[in-house]
């Protein structure tokens, strides 16, 4: 298939079938569609870190009506899907579904790469559904559900030394649906600098979210940090437009940015959010806000 100059379609037709760890590696001299109409199941103990791989592609499509447990991605072990070091990549109309419980089973990872649109696309999981890496610059989410899981998050950011900034990330249109989180930003204390910048959240419908609006540079899970100091990473031109719903807890909005960063230029408007068990508050440290039109709760 890879050697055909006219291009190739790989078929993996009904049925079930178990596969291993495989890696399908180009370049190739055609282009490739990867058609996925049975499902393939994974080992119980895969080697490495990856299952199915695709490296070093140009014009690939993978499709069909098929499921990875796909096409339909199901019960990952970690991560669905990792995209790497990927330019102009579309997916669309795409599911993730496994347990709410499920540990670091992000349902679509992104870092490092450049021109990517996750459209029409429904994701439950364990984790993040979506989470954007260091590196990830013009990325477009629409018309994407969530839930259950963790939200649509930047970052993790500021772990490691060697982070490439993020820029250009446009969720738009999108429903979250029982889930820990909205959107959010998300940085470590006091380890490694980046900068965060362009980044716009708009028309978010919420549904019985705990946290719907968040920026947290503290992120410090399971009191990895090495330290509670003020995190190196900046972050700018940050907007929240038309978010409305309902948060079942009372901090809908918690925006702690770094004492030595402050938040710049950041934007709330028409902002609506209802707590089903209480009033909702707002909580801004180290930011502030340009407000214009509804802004509910108040207090930034």
């Amino acid at each position: 298939a890879c050697a055909s100059p006219t291009g190739a379609t790989i078929v993996i037709p009904a049925g079930t079938y178990k596969c291993g760890v495989v890696e399908f590696k180009g370049p190739c001299k055609g282009p490739i569609t990867f058609q996925v109409d049975g499902t393939l199941q994974a080992p119980t103990s895969p080697d490495g870190d990856s299952w199915i791989t695709f490296c070093s592609f140009e014009n690939l499509a993978v499709t069909g009506t098929g499921t990875f447990d796909g096409v339909t991605s199901k019960d990952s072990k970690e991560f669905h899907v990792n995209v790497l070091g990927c330019k102009n990549l579309t997916i669309s109309k795409f599911t993730v579904c496994a347990p709410a419980d499920s540990p670091n089973t992000d349902g679509i990872h992104l870092g490092r790469s450049n021109g990517v649109q996750i459209l029409d696309t429904k994701i439950g999981t364990g984790d993040d559904c979506i989470s954007v890496g260091d590196g990830m610059e013009q990325l477009t989410v629409e018309r994407v559900t969530c839930g259950p899981g963790h939200g649509i998050s930047i970052g993790s950011l500021g772990q490691y030394a060697g982070e490439m900034p993020v820029k250009g990330i446009f969720v738009r249109n999108c429903t979250l649906v029982n889930t820990q989180n909205g959107v959010r930003i998300k940085s470590w204390p006091d380890q490694e600098a980046n900068d965060v910048s362009d980044i716009h959240f708009e028309d978010i419908v919420l549904d019985n979210v705990d946290n719907p609006i968040i920026v947290d540079q503290m992120y410090c899970p399971s009191n990895l940090c090495k330290s509670k100091g003020a995190s190196k990473v900046t972050i700018s031109n940050v907007s929240f437009k038309n978010i409305r719903g309902t948060c079942k807890l009372p901090e809908a909005i918690t925006m702690t940015c770094s004492s030595a960063h402050p938040c710049t230029n950041v934007e709330m408007c028409d902002i609506d959010i209802k707590c089903t068990t209480g009033p909702a508050k707002a909580v801004c440290t180290n930011v502030k806000p340009v407000i214009t039109g509804i802004m509910n709760p108040p207090g930034c």
